[in-house]
């Protein structure tokens, strides 16, 4: 048999695993499936018992009997998933990236698509998206994504090196009880910046009357989930002038760069210099937002959990982990509620632009085909097990059991915790007004999402030094806008953007 026959006899075999549900297997020995079950709001893996109890309060299997359930229509494949996942960890994952030796399924932050490109670590999932899924009915596979959601993961060359299992809920908690004691009478009426900066404001002044400062908080939080609807919010009116390489509503690392080179995107504007024109910048402006907000916020060393739970905090920054866990706590003794992110204004900033979707954060839980399904002959199976487990059927049963994240296709037949129902509701409103031009996508703009790990890396240990008061906004600013001069000049270099394209 000659090569080009040989390759026809391969195509046909990989059209019959994908294109009729799989039902062919290979012959021959068993082929293993390696999986990492992570997840952004709560692992997939299978907890350790199926008992319910005070340390296993949301027992978990259910990606497991879905795998098995594919396994029996797909003879010759066998799923194995980690007993633990990775976390996303870089240091455990880029040596098994690089020797092909990582699960044939990752999970990691999908935010690390444009420092890996040219690597070889992953199967372009491009083409498979545009393809029949034989779980939609042979609709394309990309069908089950909201397609502006899944625009914003396309990678700066527009290809698709990862899919995503669930959307994200994030929100504020607040502690009504606490707030109604410091005179903040609706909290679930807070719609804008200034006026969660205000209740926070009088939660720090009611804990200093009761001579509970640094015991009572206005605010505190895991990670900063809010600093990217800040920033998609006071920067989205670039995206007329920035989205014009992929048009998918989001501005990706070469439109960044593009725009930089261009003066459309300033942050350096005046950084070297010691007059006030320096003060009128936009990304200046972020930064100082950022230090208003983290002014009441809580140190780092401040146990948000614990805190939330002793009743000790007026607001929280969660996502459906958080909600899922304290809807639990039977050692919370207060009334609590959550509100969207708030929108920036005018009236708040001279720079705010459309805000961004809130009551989710997008496609969240990103899951990667590795090359070791490539040396293993395994991408055709990981690509149908993928697209088993996204279409809603099974992708309602898989997110929904773990009760913390909203699947991609919600149903009608599907109820979701009345906890996360208010953000999704939201969700739903905001989608509307994005079709209308009136908001963007959560991360339509996110600088220090799309500049590679070293940036964001950088960005985030300067806001906490910023919140720590080791240095201040000025500072912060130029340093940031020089790092991200010297990211620019890299990737020019590094991924020979073609600039007559621009």
């Amino acid at each position: 048999m000659n090569k080009k026959s040989l390759m026809l006899v391969s195509l046909m075999g990989a059209t019959m695993l994908v294109g009729c549900g799989g039902t062919n297997g290979p012959t021959g020995p068993t082929k293993e499936i390696v999986l990492d079950g992570g997840g952004d709001i709560g692992n997939y893996n299978t907890t350790a018992s199926m008992v319910e109890s005070p340390s296993n309060q949301y027992p978990y299997n259910t990606l497991e009997q879905l795998c098995k359930e594919w396994e029996k229509s797909h003879p010759g494949y066998k799923v194995k998933i980690n007993r633990t996942s990775s976390g996303g960890n870089r240091e455990v994952l880029l040596p098994q990236l690089k020797q092909g030796t990582a699960p044939h399924i990752i999970y990691q932050n999908g935010n690390v698509v444009n420092t890996d490109l040219g690597q070889d670590y992953y199967v372009d999932l491009t083409e498979y998206l545009d393809q029949p899924s034989p779980y939609l009915d042979n609709k394309k596979w990309s069908s089950v994504y909201n397609a502006d959601e899944l625009a914003t993961t396309q990678a700066a060359d527009g290809h698709y090196y990862y899919v995503n299992m669930e959307k994200i809920p994030v929100c504020f908690m607040y502690n009504k009880t606490l707030l109604k004691a410091a005179g903040v009478e609706h909290p679930e009426n807070i719609q804008t910046f200034g006026q969660l900066i205000d209740a926070m404001g009088k939660v720090k002044d009611y804990a200093v009357t009761q001579q509970k400062a640094g015991v009572i908080e206005p605010y505190s939080t895991t990670y900063t989930w809010y600093q990217i609807a800040m920033e998609s919010n006071m920067f989205s009116d670039l995206l007329k002038d920035g989205d014009t390489l992929r048009h998918n509503g989001v501005i990706d690392t070469e439109e960044l760069c593009r725009l930089y080179k261009k003066g459309l995107y300033t942050p350096d504007a005046n950084a070297s210099s010691e007059t006030d024109t320096f003060l009128d910048n936009k990304f200046y402006e972020y930064i100082r937002l950022i230090e208003r907000l983290d002014y009441f916020k809580a140190t780092a060393s401040y146990d948000c959990d614990s805190n939330w739970i002793a009743g000790n905090l007026g607001f929280m920054e969660a996502t459906g982990l958080q909600l899922r866990k304290f809807n639990k706590n039977s050692n919370i003794k207060f009334e609590w509620g959550t509100i969207p992110f708030p929108d920036i204004t005018t009236e708040d900033c001279k720079y705010a632009a459309n805000p961004a979707v809130r009551g989710t954060a997008g496609l969240a839980t990103s899951w990667w085909v590795t090359k070791r399904a490539k040396n293993d002959g395994t991408v055709e199976a990981c690509i149908d097990l993928l697209q088993y487990l996204t279409a809603p059927e099974q992708n309602n049963r898989m997110v929904g059991d773990l009760k913390g994240g909203i699947p991609l296709n919600p149903d009608s037949n599907y109820e979701i915790q009345d906890y996360l129902k208010p953000l999704l509701e939201q969700y739903n409103e905001d989608l509307k007004e994005i079709s209308e031009g009136k908001r963007v996508n959560f991360q339509a703009f996110n600088s220090w999402g799309v500049m590679g790990t070293e940036y964001q890396n950088l960005f985030i240990r300067t806001m906490q030094d910023l919140d720590a008061g080791i240095t201040n906004v000025k500072k912060a600013t130029t340093l940031l806008s020089k790092s991200f001069k010297n990211t620019v000049t890299a990737y020019c270099v590094e991924y020979e953007y073609d600039e007559t394209k621009w």
